[in-house]
């Protein structure tokens, strides 16, 4: 656990370090998946070769990991695309909703196919703060970039 906390507070310089901290989201101590999820989440995007493991840990049967999985993703940025159906899955989850919003927004347009199931989540509701990530990540969702003019 101490070696997780010491890789997050490296940043960008534990990049390496990933593929070994990914396996160790199937650590038997959850506590250890806690910190492991937080650790790839301080060295997001250099992580996204943990994809994978951080979307089987959405399953966990601790919602702290789930939370702590669904924001490492997140913060991997537009390129967490391959996670969008399960994010969308766990905004079913009323542990892990606001964190699955917060990442599908951070997706951004590339998790289109979550727009119903965000517009569902946000219309039932009821948490002030979790409809205003919803919200939130509908809007980032449905940005699209202003059409370019020619070349000048």
């Amino acid at each position: 656990m101490a070696a997780a906390r010491g890789l997050a507070v490296q940043g960008d310089r534990a990049a390496p370090a990933v593929t070994e901290l990914a396996a160790a989201l199937e650590d038997e101590d959850h506590l250890v998946r806690l910190e492991v999820a937080r650790a790839l989440r301080a060295v997001a995007p250099h992580t996204r070769d943990a994809i994978p493991a951080l979307v089987r840990a959405l399953d966990d049967r601790f919602s702290d990991v789930r939370v702590e999985c669904a924001y490492a993703i997140g913060a991997i940025g537009p390129d967490a695309k391959p996670a969008v159906p399960a994010l969308t899955k766990l905004l079913s989850d009323r542990h892990a909703r606001r964190a699955a919003a917060w990442s599908l927004g951070n997706i951004g347009p590339g998790a289109r196919d979550a727009l119903v199931p965000l517009e569902r989540a946000r219309d039932g509701e009821s948490d002030a703060q979790v409809r205003e990530e919803l919200t939130w990540a509908l809007e980032r969702v449905r940005w699209r970039e202003p059409a370019r003019g020619g070349p000048e």
